[in-house]
């Protein structure tokens, strides 16, 4: 017992002995040595060099945007200074009430070429007593009203004897009565004729061509539109017609005879036909009308609006032509 205690204290001593030698052959340093410190100072110099280079790159992407931002600032702005001095951007706006309203143009046009009594008169061979009178007035009894059994309708085949010869010349016969006098065939129903102009338009299959009457209908003329005094009402009758449509003259038995109207603009023709209103006997019509003005601006404005009026008497006067 006494051996292994003196075996076991000699362990501990040279234990303790080693531990003193490892210790005393390390070189003596001013700090302490610590491998967690510098590791630790390695890091945060990784970490400081990698927050610099990212801290320039961010930078040179802000500056980028900026001047890009920059950039299309100035473009835009050049831009819109080009627009507002080129075009002035002051802008007047006046209530003008005028004093003279510009008439537009008036047309009517009777769907009935000729009156039948007239066409009848002046072609008794083109025309007959319908062979069933009775049946034929019963139809048509405001053809009838006037000359009853002795009436003489067109030989167009409707209840009259016909030829190919004949029923292509009825037309023709019509045309050429309506040419030689059109005002007859509308001096019942046109006030005041000598202010209306004839125009022809197309009338469709049955009916090749139609007269019309036409007030103020400034083409191929020299004239000033008419004009209106207005005396500061909203608003004012301008015209007043009364169109007595005769329905026992209808030249062709079977169809319905209208007037048509068409109110436009003087410089601007219409075919009341296809663009206007028909007007129903026995009715009173009201028409209501605002006359706008568009006015085009002239250049640098995209209208590119030019007064060829004054173009032309300019150029008239610059080169009078040869004598």
């Amino acid at each position: 017992m006494e051996m292994k205690a003196d075996e076991k204290m000699k362990v501990e001593i040279s234990t303790k002995e080693q531990r003193l030698k490892s210790l005393s052959s390390k070189p003596p340093t001013d700090a302490p040595y610590s491998p967690k410190a510098s590791s630790l100072l390695k890091f945060c110099q990784m970490l400081w060099k990698w927050i610099f280079k990212r801290g320039v790159a961010w930078q040179m992407v802000k500056n980028a945007v900026f001047f890009a931002c920059c950039s299309f600032f100035f473009i835009q702005s050049k831009q819109f200074y080009n627009h507002y001095y080129t075009y002035p951007t002051t802008t007047n706006i006046a209530v003008v009430s005028p004093e003279n309203f510009k008439i537009p143009a008036i047309t009517f046009c009777n769907k009935n070429i000729v009156d039948r009594t007239r066409f009848c008169d002046a072609y008794p061979d083109s025309c007959q007593i319908p062979n069933d009178i009775d049946i034929f007035c019963y139809n048509h009894p405001a053809i009838c009203e006037r000359n009853g059994s002795n009436t003489t309708i067109p030989k167009f085949g409707y209840y009259t004897n016909t030829s190919i010869h004949i029923f292509n010349s009825l037309a023709g016969k019509a045309w050429e009565l309506l040419l030689n006098s059109p005002e007859k065939e509308f001096m019942s129903i046109i006030p005041i004729p000598r202010y209306w102009k004839t125009t022809y338009v197309r009338g469709g299959h049955d009916l090749p061509y139609v007269a019309c009457f036409s007030r103020n209908l400034q083409i191929f003329t020299q004239d000033e539109p008419e004009t209106q005094k207005l005396y500061g009402e909203k608003t004012s009758k301008i015209q007043y017609f009364s169109l007595p449509n005769r329905e026992d003259e209808a030249f062709y038995p079977w169809m319905v005879s209208h007037i048509f109207l068409s109110i436009h603009s003087s410089v601007i023709p219409e075919n009341p036909l296809t663009m206007g209103k028909a007007l129903r006997l026995g009715y009173q019509y009201k028409v209501s009308f605002r006359l706008e003005e568009e006015h085009l601006l002239p250049l640098p404005y995209a209208t590119n609006c030019t007064d060829y009026d004054a173009y032309g008497d300019k150029t008239a006067k610059q080169d009078p032509g040869p004598n």
